[in-house]
């Protein structure tokens, strides 16, 4: 019987030979270095099966080394009306546009019984999907880029728990999010999984080179997504309890009593520490919380934040275990000939 044939053609970076029927899979990305994703993979997989429902062909004629661009071309059957039939036009006039509605993501209100999770994102749908699957047990907030993920951290409540992020995006990608959270001394304890559709070895490994804790490909399991997020919360928390006890034990013991009121104060003097700093470093080596600092001090949890990076800097310590091991150690007291 007769067909009818169309088309349609564009003029960008084309799609290689070989990748011509990987595209018309479900969540098939191809990687871009130059642009970020701004779909999921799914418009061909959902436009192909569509077309052979029909009985009809869809293919691709695209070669970048030699023209740029790319054309797709549907072949169909073309229908004779019979007396049963009716048919049904659509018209559309010239002067109409598509419409597309601006979806803004707001962040979810604090609760504090919660985990925080920071998703790094910039495509909307896979944002909401998440807040949907993940919303309920979890603090949601997100960023659609590594700048406004960086710029978020720092006027949140409190710190996220983990912070899930995507690699191909504009501005920042999530690489170089890693790099400079990985060098932040308030942040680099934060566990990051990259959550994204480029996942070659090559990426992988710089991923994981980068600290974060897991790289998982898109698309993925919730299921699984759920319960790497549950035991990565569960390993910080068995760490902070053991980093709570050891301290217990050691302020336990009658030496460590004895000397150690002295020896503090003596390093607290040796590195210029200000009174508050004084108290919320005290309260940080007994294995205290930003967040339970704060309530024994009335003070915001962020102020605390901001004191402890200063104690970090002025200490030159990294975490929570280098400056237990720096104000309390007696090996500090011997720089200060050199003061």
């Amino acid at each position: 019987g007769a067909r009818i044939n169309f088309s349609v053609k564009d003029s960008g970076i084309g799609i290689p030979p070989g990748m011509h029927q990987k595209v018309f899979q479900p969540y098939y990305q191809i990687a871009n270095q130059k642009g970020s994703h701004k779909g999921i993979g799914l418009g061909l997989s959902l436009v192909k099966r569509i077309i052979e429902d029909l009985h009809g062909v869809i293919t691709i004629e695209s070669n970048p080394p030699k023209i740029r661009g790319t054309k797709i071309l549907v072949t169909l059957d073309k229908h004779t009306l019979l007396e049963k039939d009716s048919a049904h036009g659509y018209s559309i006039k010239n002067t109409d546009k598509p419409y597309f509605e601006d979806v803004e993501i707001k962040d979810m209100v604090y609760d504090k019984s919660k985990a925080t999770i920071l998703l790094v994102e910039d495509n909307v749908s896979m944002v909401n999907y998440l807040i949907k699957k993940l919303g309920e047990n979890y603090n949601i907030c997100s960023a659609c880029n590594g700048n406004e993920a960086l710029t978020k951290i720092k006027n949140l409540p409190v710190l996220p728990d983990i912070i899930i992020s995507d690699v191909m995006m504009d501005k920042m990608d999530g690489f170089t999010f890693a790099k400079i959270i990985s060098k932040d001394a308030v942040c680099n304890h934060i566990p990051l999984i990259f959550l994204s559709a480029k996942s070659t070895k090559k990426d992988k490994l710089l991923g994981l080179k980068l600290g974060a804790i897991d790289f998982i490909q898109k698309p993925f399991s919730i299921r699984e997504l759920i319960q790497k997020m549950e035991s990565i919360l569960k390993n910080v928390e068995k760490q902070k309890e053991s980093l709570r006890n050891t301290g217990l034990k050691l302020m336990n013991q009658p030496a460590f009593v004895q000397n150690n009121i002295d020896i503090f104060e003596q390093n607290c003097n040796l590195y210029n520490l200000t009174s508050r700093e004084r108290d919320i470093a005290k309260l940080i080596c007994q294995g205290y919380k930003y967040k339970n600092i704060g309530e024994t001090l009335f003070i915001a949890e962020r102020t605390v934040t901001k004191h402890a990076q200063n104690i970090f800097e002025k200490t030159e310590v990294k975490n929570k275990i280098e400056l237990i091991n720096k104000l309390e150690a007696k090996t500090a007291l011997s720089k200060q000939s050199h003061y």
